[in-house]
């Protein structure tokens, strides 16, 4: 039985010939500077098959990576790429993003000054806008010219500010709305952008978030989808969250706790359709 699942893997891909989507590589190279040789040794994995020998790929393609100092309200991101077959990394003298205005926000050190705040993941190489923003890859539009973030202020009952920004040029609109009730909120997190609205849910002290709300890019309305307990991604019209399947001999059952389960459902957000995803 699974008492806790405390994550959901997170996938990174990118390409090394031209591709479609905000992942992909450009075809222009960046000064790089300074540079250091990644080195990747087999280990034997005890009780185990030792792994396969590392060999050299046969192609050459840069691979897009982030390094991440700090933390909390004091988080500095380093863009830049992994070069093979070389194996070296080297920084993008644009690819710097630190703490900006705000403690909420980071901003680029490129101009035009993107602002942000990167709420599912850390922030990425927009390849189709040629340059890093400040927020993670869910946040952007599928074709990355633009993307999407939220402010919340000292409590819940000032509202949450919604940040729709062109990416190429740094302007925005605004969109300040209630903060849906919830009970004991905390903050407000964008899950997904997909161009014409923002997937959002509302977080709260030591548990998951509970419920899906969609505000209209355009015109600002927030719709309440789908409930969703223990909401843990939100995808493509599809959110994944925590349930208890209750024909388990042996539940997790901890009094006025919400966070332990034993499955993880993908619910349809339109029509609120489970499908049974995982269970342990």
């Amino acid at each position: 039985m699974l008492c806790r699942l405390l994550s959901v893997a997170l996938v990174a891909t990118a390409a090394c010939s031209s591709s479609t989507g905000h992942a992909s590589t450009p075809s222009a190279s960046p000064s790089a500077s300074p540079s250091a040789t990644v080195t990747v040794l087999p280990t034997a994995t005890p009780g185990g098959n030792a792994d396969l020998p590392v060999t050299q790929v046969g192609f050459t393609c840069r691979l897009p990576a982030v390094v991440m100092a700090g933390g909390g309200d004091f988080a500095n991101f380093t863009g830049g790429f992994i070069r093979f077959p070389a194996g070296t990394f080297a920084q993008d003298p644009n690819g710097s993003i630190t703490t900006g205005s705000s403690q909420q926000e980071v901003q680029t050190k490129a101009t035009p000054v993107l602002t942000g705040v990167p709420q599912d993941g850390p922030t990425f190489y927009d390849s189709g806008i040629h340059r890093w923003v400040p927020v993670s890859a869910a946040q952007s539009s599928p074709d990355g010219s633009s993307y999407a973030y939220v402010t919340t202020g000292a409590s819940s009952s000032e509202g949450a500010t919604f940040h729709i920004v062109n990416a190429s040029t740094a302007t925005q609109k605004t969109f300040t709305v209630a903060v849906p009730n919830v009970g004991a909120a905390n903050g407000v997190q964008v899950m997904e952008y997909d161009g014409s609205g923002v997937y959002f849910v509302v977080t709260q002290v030591e548990a998951y978030p509970v419920g899906v709300w969609r505000l209209d890019a355009r015109t600002g309305q927030v719709t309440a989808l789908a409930r969703v307990a223990n909401v843990m991604a939100v995808r493509g019209g599809y959110a994944w969250g925590g349930a208890v399947d209750l024909h388990d001999p042996s539940p997790p059952n901890v009094p006025a706790s919400r966070s332990l389960f034993n499955r993880i459902v993908q619910v349809n957000l339109s029509n609120g359709a489970q499908t049974a995803w995982f269970y342990s």
